[in-house]
């Protein structure tokens, strides 16, 4: 499945590409290791309350995963992969690593 959503990621159009990586998720659903979308977020961020504005109904479906970088899952996720800023969308393998280009 990684090969499909790295193929959703080279889509030049930002909306199309996000439609594609959510369509190949919800494929996942039920696969003994599924990736999953994570929105990595602030309290105080202003730029991530925009973000969380423009992906609020695929954060409200499941698509979508908020997660505090201040919590302890936020934290191991920002540590294992390098993340120092949010806001960041992030789609993750099962061991929590960002799946990439």
């Amino acid at each position: 499945m990684t090969k499909e959503i790295q193929k959703c990621l080279k889509i030049k159009d930002n909306d199309k590409s996000l439609n594609c990586i959510l369509g190949e998720l919800q494929q996942q659903k039920g696969e003994s290791c599924p990736a999953r979308f994570v929105f990595l977020h602030s309290e105080y961020c202003p730029p991530c309350k925009e973000e969380e504005k423009r992906h609020a109904a695929s954060i409200e479906a499941g698509l979508i995963q908020k997660i505090s970088i201040e919590s302890s899952e936020g934290m191991i996720i920002a540590k294992e992969n390098n993340i120092y800023w949010t806001p960041a969308l992030l789609i993750l393998d099962c061991n929590n690593k960002v799946i990439d280009v």
